[in-house]
Order: C-alpha cells, then structure tokens, then sequence
C-alpha cells in the first residue's frame, strides 16, 4: 500500500488559503456586526450572508441574521437561523433565548418553554429568561404561575416596560385590576415617554368608558406615534361617544390630508358617513383612495348594499371574487354575499353559500356565526346551538358567540343552561354590557323582574358611566309600572350632558305611557328647546298634545313648525295629521299634498291621501296622483304599490297585475308587492 506524500512546497501555500479564508470571512463579521450595531438590519444581513458563504459552520455569523430577522419580524426565518446555531453550538444561551422567543411569537408555547428551561439549566436565571418563562405562562392562560416570575422581574427591573407590561396582564387576569391600574401609573411616572404603558392605560380607561382619560393617554401617545391610524381611529371614537360627530370626522379627514393612503382611517370615515345616511359621501371617499384595493372594494360594496343599492354591491362581490389578485378578500366577499342574500330574504341561498364555505374552510368561525344566525331565525335552534358551540370551541374569548350560543339554549327552552353560559360571560368579563342586558332580557322572558333589576344594578356598579344598562333598567321599571323609579333613573342619566337627550326622549315616552300627556308634550318641548331638528321629539309633542285633547295646541305647533321649515316634507305631514285630528279635512288634504309635492316618492301621504280619496268616492284622484307620484320618483316603488292597490279596489285585477309584475321586473326585491302579486293570483 502506497502512502500519499504531499510535497512539502504545497503546505505554506494551504495554510495561506485557509488564512486567506479566515480573513476574509472575520472581516465580514465584523462589518456585519458594525451594521447591526447601527441598526442597519439589511447591510449586516449581506455581510453575514458572505460569511456563511465563505464558512458554513461559522456559528456567530448565523446568529446576526437569526438577531436581524427578530428586529424585522421575520419569525420563521429567525426560527431557521436561531436552529442552525444550535446544531454548531447546542449550549449557546443566546441562541436557546432567541430561539425560546421565536417560538414564543409563532405561538409554540411548548417548545418556546424547552429552549428556556434548557437555557436556564446552562447559564442560569437571567431577567430575560424569567421574562420569557413568564410569557410562556400568559400564552398557556396560566396567570397564577406567570405572576411571581413578572412580580420578580418588575422588583429587579421597574424600568423594564416588558416585566410591567406582562405584571399588568397577570393582575388583571387573576381579578386584581386595581393592583393593575396602579403599577402602571407608578410607573408611568418613571417612564413618561412609554408608548406601550400609555396604550394599556388607553385600553382599560376606554373599557371603563372614562373618556376624559382616555382622550388624555391618546393626545400624550400621538406626538410618540404621530403617523399611527390606530390613534387617530381612537381618538375619532372617543369624540363620536362624546356625541361631537363634526369633531370625530375632522380627525380622520385630517389624517387622511397628511396620509391619504391610510386605508384604515378611510374606510372608517366612509363607514360614518354610511352610518348618518350620507351614502354619496361615503362612495366619495372611497374613490379617492390611492389604490382601489379588495379592502376598499369590500367597504364600496358595503355602503351600497347599505344605500339599498344591493344589484351594484352584489356585482362589485361577484367581481373581487372572480379576481384572483383579491384572494384575502375573497371569503370576506362571499360573506357579504351571503348578507345581501339574507337581507332580500333569500335565506335558502345564504345558508346553501355558507355550507360551501364550511366544506372548504370548516373553522371559519365568521362563517359559522352567520350560518348560526341563520338557523336561529329559521327556528332551527339545535343546528344553532351546534354553530355557535364550534365558534366559542375555536375562540374562547368571542363573548359575542357565547352570548348567541345563550340565546340560542333558550330558545331551546333551555332557560337554565343560557343563564350558566351568560354568567360565565359576566365571570370572565364583567366590563362586557351586553352580558348584563342580554342576561336581564333572559330573566324578563321567565317573568323574572326582579332578577332582571339586580342583574342590571351589578352591571351598573361595573361600569358607572355606560347607559345602555340604566336605559333597559328604566324600560323594565316603565313595563311594571313603577313610572317613579323609572323616571329617576332617567333623570340621573340627563343630568350628563352626552345621554341628556336620549334620557329626555325616554322620559317623555314614560309619561305618555302613564297616561301623563301633557307632562309627556312638556318634557318634548324642553328637547325641543335644547335641539329645535330632533324630529322624533316634534312629532312627540304633536301626539302627546292630541292625546291630551288639546287639538287646536297641536295644529298650531304643527302649522309653526312647517312655516319655519317650509321644504321640510315631514313638517307638512305633521301639519296634516293634527288638521285631522281637528277633523279639518281640508287642511289636512292641503298639508298632505304639500309633503307629497316636496318627497314625491314618499308613500306614507299618498296612502292618506288614496284612503281620503277612495273614501269620498275620488278613486280616480287618488290613482292620479300616485302616477304623478311614478313619473317623479321612478325609482322608489311606493307609489307603484299604492296604484296596484287602487286598481284592485276598482276591480280592475289585470292592470294590478301588471303594475305589480313592472315593479319586480324593475326590482325582485320588492317583497310586498311579491306577496300582494301572489295574494291577487290565487
């Protein structure tokens, strides 16, 4: 067997290269921990790339791109490179605490608790690994045992925003929400400047619905986080609750001048606009997105749906599912299918959609929900139950989901199972108001008053500044009667200038139904002082007036009104239901017309005024006027029906057929005259 002899010249030419390789590989580590060092992630990648390219095994260059991928939320790459260390080194602590806090943020609870236990074994407890050990804890639900590790941390560090953070979470998950609020303001006094700090003191002021402060952390979190929508959405909110509408879309319209591309803050403003009724707007802003993404599409098609232009929105879904570059959009697209099928009643069609998507997607919760809805309404409460019990095993925390599994139990004259899931509800969350009526609305459905009060008076001890709970506490009173109570109640609520008006229109429906008109006009009048536009509390004090046989007081109020809104049809309507209450027909007829010339389409006068007609013999009039009323307002299919309804009264059946059948060629949704249509056929 020959040896191989390497010629001793080549020797000092091999330790050469390999120096060479050492060099050049060194050299780039250090460049690349230079540019980490300056925070420059991208040149310290490119630098530690080329020093893995030159050695492979070189352990330390892996670690910068593992550190780099962390700071630039590249989990899974982070995870890969953190790896990679560990199989050249298996004991680096460093890599075994990146790697705990990798998996940490992909949600492996399991092994981010292996790779910290295995670091403490080898290095010992250190402030970051109790702070991961801890967050391990949260991400299991388990408080209790996170508690004394953040309490140790906080003791160790009261400057570390973490260990605060994580020590506030652990508080107000075991119940002691105090101790909560408390580390965090003593802290905030040694860390004005924290972000973080300043938006946990924002989510629990805006959960107790103490505005004021939480308008105080928002205007101190936005010189911090100027270009933050998540803010100026919040800020927005709070002055919308505050019942300042104006203010709340000039934050946004604000924002939106500086950052026009702010998808968030638009759709939100277009979303107001929708909710006021101002449609056009609402489609305005969208369109001056700078991009028209699936997001925006989806809100376009949204507010049309919500304008009753339901062919236009349903179109607009068709196409974003046919488009395969709004593939994140497309299940939110069939869902908004399935809404506009619920809402033209085709309930079969929307149950059948959602079945498809399930069969693809069988935990889509959303999905779920609605079909849940669907089967509630159906009064298939088995099959709801069944839904919703998927959707609260997917999300233990969608209290929305276990407040409809309850409902849906109860309807399953279940009464007994519903109130053990809504106290859970209220056990978990006793901030949540919904909990607190929708349990109160279960005990008035058993007959259970008293239970239905106390529920509502823990709720209020809750929350002291929601009026959702004394508004219902005040109905339930009015429902026995206890009119005193009531109106107690009510009146704590006006004395805060946000629920005045609500609590002054409850309280004047809460005379009328004691009997007490003229009380009932007085409190309409004082609202009318206050806001001479609330039409609600106009048409209120109209009644309240009629009621207490004071007719002449009554036209006189309407006739005042419609000479100070002389465009208003509403007003003209008003004028005409006191003259008739006069028995002044004549007058009546004459405000009638007024409010049918300034709303032609308007059907509510041209009813009146079709009765009135037909009554005294005019039937030709009357179906005069409601095809004026067609040729003027073609779009809206009242007038239409009424006509359809005047010809069957004539006895002239096939031409209100074939009125009824113009109008649902024009538009199927038209579900009366459908049913009167179906009722003349048989």
């Amino acid at each position: 067997m020959k040896t191989l002899v390497l010629p001793l010249l080549l020797l000092p030419f091999l330790f050469t290269a390999c120096t060479s390789m050492e060099e050049k590989r060194d050299s780039r580590m250090q460049s690349a921990l230079a540019a980490e060092k300056a925070g420059d992630c991208a040149a310290a990648r490119k630098e530690a790339l080329e020093a893995t390219e030159l050695d492979p095994l070189f352990a330390d260059a892996h670690l910068v791109l593992a550190r780099c991928a962390v700071k630039e939320d590249r989990i899974q790459d982070a995870a890969a490179s953190f790896a990679k260390v560990l199989e050249l080194k298996p004991d680096s602590v460093e890599a075994l605490t990146g790697a705990s806090r990798a998996a940490l943020l992909a949600e492996d609870a399991d092994k981010a608790s292996a790779y910290a236990e295995k670091a403490l074994t080898i290095g010992g407890e250190t402030q970051e690994l109790n702070l991961l050990r801890a967050a391990v804890f949260i991400q299991r639900r388990d408080f209790a045992a996170a508690l004394p590790l953040f309490e140790k941390a906080v003791e160790k560090a009261p400057n570390n925003e973490e260990a605060v953070t994580g020590l506030t979470s652990a508080y107000i998950n075991t119940g002691e929400r105090q101790k909560a609020l408390d580390l965090l303001k003593n802290s905030l006094e040694k860390m004005p400047q924290s972000p973080a700090l300043l938006a946990l003191l924002l989510t629990l002021s805006l959960q107790d619905n103490d505005l004021e402060a939480a308008k105080g952390y928002v205007q101190r979190l936005l010189p911090l986080r100027p270009e933050d929508p998540a803010l100026i959405l919040q800020l927005s909110g709070i002055h919308f609750l505050e019942g300042r509408q104006e203010e709340s879309r000039a934050v946004l319209t604000g924002f939106l001048k500086k950052i026009p591309a702010s998808e968030q803050v638009r759709i939100r403003l277009a979303e107001m606009d929708a909710e006021q009724g101002e449609f056009d707007r609402a489609l305005t802003t969208l369109g001056e997105a700078p991009a028209q993404s699936g997001l925006i599409r989806l809100t376009r098609a949204s507010v049309l749906g919500r304008s009753g232009r339901t062919s236009e929105a349903e179109s607009l879904l068709r196409e974003l599912l046919a488009d395969p570059s709004a593939t994140a959009e497309a299940v939110e697209a069939r869902l908004g299918l399935v809404e506009i099928a619920l809402e033209s009643g085709r309930v079969e069609e929307a149950e059948k959609e959602l079945s498809l998507l399930l069969e693809k997607d069988p935990q889509n919760d959303d999905a779920l929900f609605l079909r849940g809805r669907i089967y509630f309404s159906m009064g298939r409460f088995a099959d709801a139950v069944s839904d919703f019990t998927k959707v609260t095993e997917l999300d233990e925390n969608d209290l929305d989901a276990a407040l409809a599994l309850a409902d849906a139990y109860n309807a399953s004259r279940n009464p007994e199972r519903a109130e053990a899931i809504i106290s859970d509800v209220i056990k978990r969350a006793p901030k949540f108001a919904l909990a607190y009526t929708t349990l109160a609305n279960l005990y008035m459905m058993g007959q259970k008053p008293d239970a239905a009060l106390m529920t509502l008076d823990i709720g209020k001890k809750e929350l002291p500044q929601d009026p959702t709970l004394p508004v219902l506490q005040a109905d339930i009173l009015a429902s026995q009667k206890r009119y005193a109570e009531a109106r107690s109640i009510l009146e704590g609520l006006a004395r805060q200038e946000a629920y005045r008006e609500g609590a002054r229109m409850r309280l004047a429906a809460i005379s009328g139904a004691a009997g007490e008109h003229s009380r009932a006009g007085d409190a309409y009048a004082l609202i009318l002082k206050d806001n001479p536009d609330n039409l609600a509390a106009a048409e209120g004090r109209m009644r309240a007036l009629i009621a207490a046989k004071k007719e002449k007081e009554a036209l006189a109020f309407a006739e005042k009104r419609q000479k100070e809104r002389p465009t208003d049809p509403r007003a003209a309507y008003m004028t005409g239901e006191a003259a008739l209450a006069n028995k002044d027909n004549a007058k009546a007829e004459t405000a009638f017309l007024r409010a049918l010339e300034l709303a032609p389409g308007w059907d509510q006068p041209l009813t009146v005024l079709a009765q009135y007609y037909t009554a005294t013999q005019r039937i030709e009039k009357a179906m005069e006027l409601a095809r004026n009323s067609m040729s003027k307002a073609p779009e809206v299919p009242g007038p239409a029906i009424v006509l359809a309804m005047l010809q069957e009264e004539k006895g002239d059946l096939d031409g209100a057929e074939a009125t009824y059948r113009a109008i649902l060629v024009n538009d199927p949704e038209v579900y009366l005259a459908a049913n009167n249509l179906a009722f003349l056929l048989s």
